[in-house]
């Protein structure tokens, strides 16, 4: 990104990286000694107040866009900007600033003409007026920072966000790039990370104001395609492939802490899961270093979420459908009392992960390996010169391989064992991700035919791996209950047990037919 000449009478783009922290570590960051080593000039303190203007409906949040006044060192600065989306907490969105008289906003003031033209829509257009809903202040420490040719401005605030239901506290660094590379800024904040817990933050500071005043709670995102050209290199399909994984990872992180939808951390799992299996995809053209070190931390992801998954899925699929049949079971009902506060505890330690140190550092470095596309720092050879292939190319190669795997694996279905169809369900979810990954190289019809083949198999494989997990959940259930436990709760169990290992034979008979189908289904890459 070229550098913007004048930021308050142009259009421009504007790039930071927005992180959070707790207050207890502010001063602990402002000692950090990168701050000395990269800083140029001194640290600046003053009060930044900022007042944000919508319509009484929202329209312009609604839109995607923010209005906002703040008073500069040469009078009152107009803001209008896109909300953007925040990539592990990078920021990269439109923005017009231009000065005004007064402390009104001016539309026909904004450059921009989308931006002009999106809010006059809602405002000259409807004719809805304009009224301040979201404030914010706060002590703001500024400073440059130089890291290689990268310029970047280092922004700590500390102050409250206010709207007319209440304020709540803010706390947060930002880092803008004036000029030179956006994966800087990740350098910068994995410096920082050892003096302070820093998370990347997905919402601006007006963001936190109207979330709080639409009262909306933060959703689970199933992972977004991949958006690539049917003639995309390798290289550009990993981009892409980091991208996707990285922003379901991110958004679904609130979603699991708030514990309030359980797809939240199931759709943080399967990002995690999704990069794993991508990575090891691709492992051959990816420098080792690379891939075994995000593959270890994507697997204690996935662990810190396991138990609490596990417990969801007993609870919501298994225990409650049998209870709701048998409300007057006094002991099935002190199981699920347990199975209860076995998932909160199981949630507390999730939250405990993702507020962690090793969390935001490992969000963080997926951040900079994406931005600095770090797959491409090796030397050349035959294989990681692969990487400048048409991926439809490889992608044959790669998915015929799974797709061997897959067969292999299912050879004498109905005799397999537990373990067995478990190691199936894994060599199924790895032959899944693959086609996800390499579906808009292929024509979509084929691709769909093969999906719901292989979805409807893995189904019933994710099934017959919930109702195996009840028993290892039970006997947690009862080892926790300790000597509290009679032969009524065993007998409970046991009725859980048994109802389980009947739909066990019930999918084990649509296992083997929906196999049977899959066999058939033509390899759309063939």
């Amino acid at each position: 990104m070229g550098e913007i000449e004048d930021r308050h009478t142009q259009a421009g783009i504007e790039v930071e990286l927005k992180l959070e922290l707790d207050p207890g570590e502010v001063e602990t960051l402002r000692r950090h000694p990168s701050l000395r080593r990269l800083g140029r000039g001194r640290s600046v303190t003053r009060t930044v107040r900022s007042v944000y203007f919508d319509t009484p409906g929202l329209a312009l949040f609604h839109k995607g866009l923010v209005l906002r006044l703040r008073e500069g060192t040469e009078g009152t600065i107009q803001t209008v900007k896109s909300l953007g989306v925040a990539r592990a907490g990078l920021f990269d969105r439109p923005e017009d600033e231009v000065l005004v008289a007064g402390g009104e906003p001016e539309v026909a003031a904004i450059a921009d003409p989308s931006l002009r033209a999106a809010v006059m829509e809602e405002t000259t257009q409807r004719g809805a007026p304009l009224e301040a809903v979201v404030e914010t202040e706060a002590q703001r420490t500024t400073r440059v920072l130089v890291l290689g040719e990268s310029e970047i401005e280092l922004a700590l605030d500390v102050g409250e966000v206010r709207t007319r239901l209440g304020a709540e506290p803010l706390c947060e660094l930002e880092l803008e790039l004036v000029r030179g590379r956006a994966a800087d800024l990740y350098a910068v904040a994995i410096e920082l990370q050892q003096a302070a817990v820093l998370r990347p933050g997905l919402q601006s500071k007006p963001e936190k104001g109207f979330a709080r005043l639409v009262g909306v709670a933060p959703v689970a995102s199933r992972a977004r395609p991949l958006g690539v050209s049917p003639e995309a290199s390798v290289d550009e399909l990993i981009d892409a492939m980091f991208a996707s994984c990285l922003e379901q990872i991110v958004l679904n992180g609130p979603v699991a802490a708030a514990g309030e939808d359980i797809e939240g951390v199931h759709q943080l799992r399967v990002g995690a899961r999704r990069l794993r299996s991508g990575l090891a995809l691709f492992r051959e053209i990816l420098p080792e270093g690379l891939v075994n070190d995000l593959r270890e931390e994507l697997r204690w992801l996935g662990g810190e979420l396991g138990d609490a998954r596990d417990l969801d899925v007993f609870l919501d699929e298994l225990l409650d459908p049998l209870r709701a049949g048998r409300p007057d079971d006094a002991a099935l009902k002190r199981l699920r009392d347990e199975a209860v506060a076995a998932r909160a505890d199981a949630y507390a330690r999730l939250r405990q992960a993702l507020a962690s140190e090793r969390h935001a550092r490992l969000v963080l470095k997926l951040g900079a390996c994406r931005e600095s596309r770090a797959w491409r720092d090796q030397p050349l050879s035959p294989h990681s010169a692969r990487m400048f292939l048409p991926a439809r190319d490889l992608g044959r190669e790669l998915l015929a391989r799974r797709h061997r795997k897959v067969r292999r694996q299912g050879r004498a279905l109905a005799s397999k064992s537990t373990a067995e169809l478990h190691a199936l369900r894994i060599q199924m979810k790895k032959l899944r991700y693959a086609v996800e990954f390499h579906r808009d190289l292929f024509p979509a019809r084929s691709v769909r035919q093969f999906l719901r083949g292989a979805e409807g198999l893995q189904d019933v494989l994710g099934h017959l791996n919930d109702v195996s997990t009840a028993e290892t959940v039970l006997d947690r259930l009862l080892v926790r209950m300790g000597d509290e436990v009679t032969g009524d709760h065993h007998r409970a169990a046991g009725f859980v047990l048994g109802w389980s290992e009947h739909v066990l034979r019930d999918k084990m008979v649509r296992l083997v037919r929906r196999w049977r189908r899959f066999k058939k289904t033509e390899p759309f890459w063939s």
